[in-house]
């Protein structure tokens, strides 16, 4: 059982590359604690890409997350910001992504024979189309207008055109 005032010791994994901690100060008023969570900005990732991103007029951590196909909760990690809190233009954005070089490595190591000779990749599961877009020299709105998508979702085994087809 917890009670008021005791303290708790948590442990935190020696890998993790982002933290929160929450400082306790006694008060003689009262036993409610004054607790402050304070939030890291990272600014390296392993095996990701850093892209610093510059936040326009009218951009929201939702459009962010969806343009990289990875989740604001993420974003928000990264750049050490709580739930609700505004973003303004000029504003940078630590995002990470998957290292294109250690994905070209990989796709490599796992043999090239993704692409057919129409210019179709079959996704695989952990795919996602800004991945596939840095693999292929192609940007993600491209990808979307061939493949008449709507939303950055995919699913394994899904068929997508990466090539226009007109020779180039």
């Amino acid at each position: 059982m917890i009670r008021t005032g005791q303290y708790l010791v948590i442990p935190v994994p020696k890998n993790k590359q982002y933290y929160s901690y929450t400082s306790y100060t006694p008060t003689r008023s009262s036993y409610k604690p004054a607790t402050r969570t304070v939030r890291r900005k990272i600014n390296e990732l392993a095996g990701y890409k850093k892209i610093v991103y510059k936040v326009k007029k009218g951009d929201t951590l939702g459009e962010i997350a969806e343009l990289y196909n990875i989740r604001a909760s993420q974003i928000r990690s990264w750049n050490g910001l709580y739930y609700g809190q505004h973003i303004y233009p000029d504003q940078e954005l630590n995002i990470f992504v998957i290292d294109p070089g250690e994905d070209r490595n990989l796709a490599q190591a796992e043999g090239s024979a993704s692409v057919d000779v129409g210019g179709y990749y079959i996704v695989k599961s952990g795919d996602t189309l800004w991945d596939i877009s840095r693999r292929y020299d192609v940007s993600v709105e491209r990808l979307k207008i061939w493949n008449n998508k709507r939303t950055n979702s995919l699913k394994p085994g899904e068929r997508l055109k990466v090539r226009d087809g007109s020779g180039g």
